[in-house]
């Protein structure tokens, strides 16, 4: 059997929410056979245990529900299948209380969507 693993095609994003909204991180890796996928927050797993967290689509995408911010931090993603493992680039997610001016970053003529700016 052919087994391959050879990039990201979607990196997680950056992201900046207030607090008790709901972040969601995506990634996704050019995979055969389909890659399972796994996140750390500053560099400690997370576990779909964790109440506030919830995996979509084998692990492909981190939910976060009522961000904190204690929430906040560098999350990345690892694909792994039997051709090895791949870890992501770094997403920052930045918690703001509700009272804190927010500013949406985006290019000229661009706006972000939730808060997620490319």
């Amino acid at each position: 059997m052919f087994a391959e693993l050879s990039q990201f095609v979607r990196q997680p994003l950056d992201l900046r929410l207030r607090s008790g909204e709901t972040a969601m991180l995506a990634c996704s890796a050019a995979a055969k056979p389909e890659a399972v996928y796994s996140w750390t927050r500053d560099g400690v797993p997370l576990s779909g245990s964790d109440k506030q967290v919830t995996l979509h689509s084998r692990g492909q995408v981190l939910e976060i529900h009522d961000v904190l911010p204690s929430s906040g931090g560098q999350y990345r993603c690892r694909a792994r299948n039997m051709a090895g493992e791949l870890t992501s680039s770094y997403a920052r997610l930045t918690v703001v209380s509700p009272g804190e001016r927010e500013r949406e970053r985006g290019r000229e003529g661009e706006s972000c969507h939730w808060l997620q700016c490319p």
